[in-house]
Parts: C-alpha cells; structure tokens; sequence
C-alpha cells in the first residue's frame, strides 16, 4: 500500500474513534449524568450546547493555522483533547462543572473535522470528493455505534457514568494514538503548508461565496433540527 494510503485509511480509523468517543460521550449518558447531578430545565440545554460554542468560535481559525503551523501541530492538538477530557468527566461533581468540561470537550471536534479535511484534500487532490465521503462515512460509523455501545455499558454496569467515561476515554486515546501513528509513519502533504492567506481575507473570501454561504446555511437548518 502506498504512503498516502496508508496515511488515508489510518485518518479515517482516527476519525472514527474520535467521533465514537465524543458522540458516547454525549449520547445516551450526558442528559442522565446531568440529571444525577441536579441539573434541569434550561440548565440541561447549557450543558448539551456548551460544546458546540468552540466549533463557532474556532473552526475557521483551527484551519488557518493548519496552514500555517502545518496539519501534523493542530491535529496533535486536537487529538490530544479527544484524548484527555473524557477522563474529566470523572471529577465532575456539580452541573457547572460538566458545563465547563463540555466546553473543553468541544474543541476537539470543531478543530478535527476541519484540519482532516484539509489534510485529505492536501493528499488526493485530484480525488477529493471521494475521499472526502468515504472520510465521513467512516466517522458516521463511530457516531452510529456510539450509541448503542454507550447505552449496552451503561445497562451492563448498572449505570455506572464513570466506566463509560472510562471507555470514552480508551477510545479517545486509541484516536490519539492512531494520528500520531499516521503522522510519525507516513509524513504530511507538502500542500499543506503552501497556502498563507490571511484569515481575514479568508472570512472575506467564504462570506461573499454564495455556493458557500447556502450549503452552509442548509447544514445549519440540517443541525438545528437534530439537536
């Protein structure tokens, strides 16, 4: 197998472990943990959404920088936090707490998803759309197991939140793992590296792109609807 098929299917097995880390992490197990801690009403709403205020805020910067600092950086960065928050669910002991962990948490997958991206388009430019999908059924395969998984070990241990956290975090560290498995092995695309456009004429740029602010605006409604 050549060096960037190795470097492709080693990201999409990275990519599903992240995805099936975080998603378990949130789905069944979060609104009940929240619920043992005493959270309720809007409180439970906080909580679910504190994670997705990093993909706001940090998205478009984390692809930035990749093309600056390189991939290999931001994607050890963001594995890194795959790898480390679920074991903070551990010392979660009030609704405020797992709030702020939820944020923590939520860096990983608004940093992730968008430099793996960019690193497969770097790597197969000339057969980005394809490999794009295959990327993203892969995640959806961790997102679809999750949970089923979450919810088989949270009935076989009689509830116990800390070992499903405890397996969230075994796979977050496998993703871990497995990227700088894939980095060490196979190296970076060059192409990673040759653009230095400034963010703000990168925002400039993504704002005035009609195709991109309505494919954008398609898979926010597709967000909002599924919670």
């Amino acid at each position: 197998m050549e060096k960037r098929e190795r470097f492709f299917y080693g990201l999409s097995a990275a990519g599903a472990l992240a995805i099936l880390s975080s998603t378990m992490a949130k789905n069944p197990i979060l609104p009940l943990f929240a619920e043992s801690l005493g959270a309720e009403g809007a409180t439970l709403g906080l909580i679910a959404a504190a994670s997705t205020i990093p993909g706001i805020l940090i998205s478009l910067p984390a692809g930035s920088l990749s093309d600056r600092w390189g991939r290999r950086r931001v994607m050890y960065l963001a594995a890194a936090v795959f790898a480390t928050a679920p074991f903070l669910y551990l010392l979660v002991d009030s609704p405020e707490a797992l709030m702020a962990v939820r944020f923590y948490h939520g860096f990983a997958t608004a940093i992730f998803g968008t430099v793996a991206n960019a690193a497969i388009v770097d790597a197969f430019p000339d057969q980005k759309a394809g490999r794009l999908a295959f990327y993203s059924s892969s995640t959806i395969v961790g997102r679809s197991i999750a949970p089923f998984l979450g919810g088989a070990i949270l009935i076989l241990t009689n509830y116990s939140y800390g070992d499903v956290y405890a397996v969230v975090g075994l796979a977050g560290v496998s993703a871990l793992l497995s990227i700088v498995l894939v980095y060490r092995r196979d190296g970076e695309s060059k192409g990673s590296q040759e653009r230095q456009t400034p963010l703000g004429e990168q925002l400039q740029s993504i704002v005035s792109d009609h195709k991109v602010l309505v494919a954008s605006s398609v898979e926010a409604v597709q967000y909002f609807a599924n919670g």
